[in-house]
């Protein structure tokens, strides 16, 4: 299978220009319920994307990647849409945002322009977001039905194409997609393993909402993961150079994130208290650690000084 092209940048600012060809197109026009369904699934991929790549930390309102019909030009069919321009201010930088949503549109679209959607296994490692993605992007490129399809940009009085958009094989979906696996536990009562899953929660005919696990895995050593790269204590916030990869369980009730690099172990009656806890001590370690010269500090505890000092990018007192 052919390998994706150099990502060629759309920007959902100005303009997506989708030339449609072939049977829908030759009249200069379009069905109404084909265009429907082309900016229904185009929309409903956008917000995918704006849901998945935008850092949690940041607020969203996701009615600022809306997207509307700019204009609609000859040349077959070409339907030209752009995010709104109905911008509502949030505390996060709304532009910054839609930027991010672009840019991966883009590498979305390169994909697709390859036809290359094995792909998104290597874009996208985690299982819930890469089941949302290919979806929205099968049912967006299926929209068009066997219409030969471009992205271009205006030249002119004509069109410059940017990606031809291939078909998206139902198989290579499935290979995409996690199926729902029944869970086979040991025979022996007395081997207890540890398990990482992912779950899906569906409603019942009934109502009822029925918990699925779509894909695990099962290890002495499995864990959550917790990786925070921005740290809030009273006062002070640690910005990290890069994610402190820990790992986070829960025994008898009681959430554990721990540490091992930093001989960190946080303990809560909640995932937040855990997390408090975790944050106060890091902040001990870093500022206890620098205040101490090197000379009194062991060999272990001279590297966890130097690996948290390499980690922490900036401090911001607050």
């Amino acid at each position: 299978m052919a390998k994706a092209t150099r990502i060629k940048k759309i920007d959902l600012e100005k303009s997506l220009m989708l030339r449609i060809q072939g049977e829908a197109g030759k009249y200069n026009t379009l069905p109404w319920d084909m265009l429907k369904k082309v900016g229904d699934s185009l929309q409903e991929l956008i917000r995918s994307i704006a849901k998945n790549e935008i850092n949690n930390d940041q607020a969203i309102d996701l009615a600022n990647f809306d997207i509307e019909l700019a204009d609609f030009f000859k040349g077959s069919a070409v339907p030209n849409f752009k995010l709104t321009p109905r911008v509502k201010p949030t505390v996060s930088d709304v532009y910054a945002q839609r930027e991010v949503v672009s840019r991966r549109f883009s590498v979305l679209m390169n994909i697709a322009g390859s036809g290359s959607y094995l792909e998104l296994k290597k874009q996208y490692t985690s299982i819930v977001v890469r089941n949302d993605i290919a979806e929205k992007v099968y049912d967006f490129v299926s929209s068009f039905g066997n219409s030969p399809v471009e992205i271009v940009n205006k030249k002119g009085k004509g069109f410059s194409s940017l990606y031809s958009i291939k078909k998206f094989n139902p198989k290579i979906k499935e290979e995409l997609i996690s199926k729902v696996v029944e869970l086979e536990l040991p025979n022996s009562a007395d081997e207890l393993l540890n398990g990482v899953a992912t779950v899906k929660v569906k409603k019942n005919k009934k109502g009822k909402l029925v918990p699925k696990i779509s894909e695990y895995y099962i290890s002495k050593e499995a864990s959550l993961s917790f990786a925070p790269d921005i740290i809030n204590v009273p006062g002070r916030q640690y910005i990290l150079d890069f994610p402190l990869r820990s790992s986070l369980s829960k025994e008898d009730g009681h959430f554990i994130i721990e540490c091992e690099m930093l001989d960190i172990v946080a303990t809560g009656q909640t995932e937040e208290e855990a997390e408090n806890i975790f944050n106060q001590e890091f902040d001990y370690i870093y500022t206890r650690y620098n205040s101490l010269p090197e000379n009194q500090l062991s060999v272990r505890l001279l590297k966890v000084k130097k690996f948290i000092n390499l980690l922490v990018k900036q401090v911001i007192e607050v």
